[in-house]
């Protein structure tokens, strides 16, 4: 998933809630929000592209 290495990163925060899965839960992602860090990223990359 792309958004796994943008928080790796710090550019993006995830949040995640439990879902039961059989006998146990699993983080289902639920939101995100672009950190102002990410913002600047992507607008530099959006910068390059042109």
């Amino acid at each position: 998933m792309v958004i796994s290495p943008l928080a790796d990163f710090g550019a993006v925060e995830r949040k995640y809630r439990d879902e039961p899965f059989g006998n146990t839960t699993l983080p289902r992602l639920i939101a995100f929000r672009i950190t102002p860090g990410g913002a600047a990223l992507l607008t530099a990359l959006h910068v390059l592209r042109d």
